[in-house]
């Protein structure tokens, strides 16, 4: 026999709700304990956060994946949420985080290994394959699952020389540097890019967290760690955490549109002469240059607008105008 007699298939990872989904017993204990509503509540939350989000889709989607969990007569998911399926495939054709549209779209595979999965995804305009063990589902016009809304930026722009001023924010440098704990963070973040500092800056900023974590969720103090991120070198291990960081921090388009360009004048000149830009820097060399960026007096913070750069994504930077060179 030269062919395979079926296609290879991959084990699914068992999963302790998805099991529990699989008995009447375990589906009674699932809707005894309320766990389902939470799970439902954390997805439709708009205010919830992406990681939250996934382990909601994950447990849902193993939950749904079983005869027994999705069946209208078990009235585990139904009763929770009967939009459970079109929920999902929203979240998987017009969420603005790309990774929350890549698990919704695993989990719509998950889901289909059920016979009623198979139905609700089938009503949703969803395809999926006979075999139960495919765990795939798609589209039936596979271009919706690529529709991105079209950015409109707040007013028309061409490329911009790197070597320009961009516009000055009075109000990040003043409300940046409102309290010492803020600046602490900014120097425990400089701290991260060296070898030396990077474990005790790291434990550092772990305990602020556990003690102040409103500090980590401000916008404009997020914003003013990717200043330090986006113009000195770090591993890719620091920069993960960073994010790990500030993940609850809001940086919505909405949030930084309405920071970035309230009260704003676009158009500045450009300053005279070309600039260098440090490829790294020593630990005490940043710790100074932090300690400029927080001087507003002698010198500027400026947030780059988001352009349409050939190669790049359009990503709004944050970066320091004269502290950095």
């Amino acid at each position: 026999q030269l062919l395979p007699s079926k296609a290879p298939t991959v084990p699914l990872p068992r999963h302790f709700y998805g099991e529990l989904a699989k008995t009447d017993d375990g589906c009674a204990i699932l809707s005894q304990s309320g766990h389902v509503a939470e799970l439902v509540a954390s997805l439709k939350d708009p205010t919830a956060v992406p990681l939250e989000k996934r382990a909601a889709l994950w447990t849902l989607g193993h939950i749904g994946g079983t005869n027994r969990g999705y069946e209208h007569e078990m009235d585990l998911l139904t009763s929770h949420a009967d939009d459970l399926v079109e929920c999902i495939v929203h979240m998987a054709t017009s969420c603005e985080l790309l990774s929350l549209r890549g698990t919704s779209l695993f989990v719509l595979g998950l889901i289909a290994r059920s016979s009623a999965g198979k139905r609700a995804l089938s009503h949703a305009g969803w395809a999926v394959p006979r075999d139960p063990l495919a765990s795939v589902a798609v589209p039936n016009s596979v271009a919706t699952l690529f529709v991105w809304p079209t950015a409109t930026p707040p007013y028309p722009s061409d490329l911009v020389d790197v070597s320009f001023k961009p516009f000055v924010s009075p109000h990040f440098v003043k409300s940046a540097k409102t309290t010492a704990k803020t600046k602490e963070i900014l120097r425990l973040v400089g701290d991260l890019s060296s070898t030396i500092s990077q474990k005790e800056a790291g434990a550092s900023l772990n305990r602020m967290k556990g003690s102040h974590p409103e500090l980590f969720e401000d916008t404009e103090t997020a914003l003013a760690a990717h200043t330090i991120l986006a113009r000195y070198h770090y591993r890719l291990s620091a920069r993960q955490f960073v994010m790990n960081l500030f993940e609850k921090a809001d940086l919505s388009n909405a949030a930084l549109n309405s920071f970035l360009w309230q009260g704003e004048d676009p158009q500045q000149a450009a300053p005279q002469g070309g600039r260098r830009r440090r490829s790294s820097v020593s630990a005490p060399s940043l710790s100074s240059t932090i300690q400029s960026l927080l001087h507003s007096h002698s010198k500027e913070t400026v947030l780059a607008t988001a352009r349409h750069i050939p190669d790049h994504e359009n990503t709004i930077f944050v970066g320091a105008s004269e502290a950095m060179v």
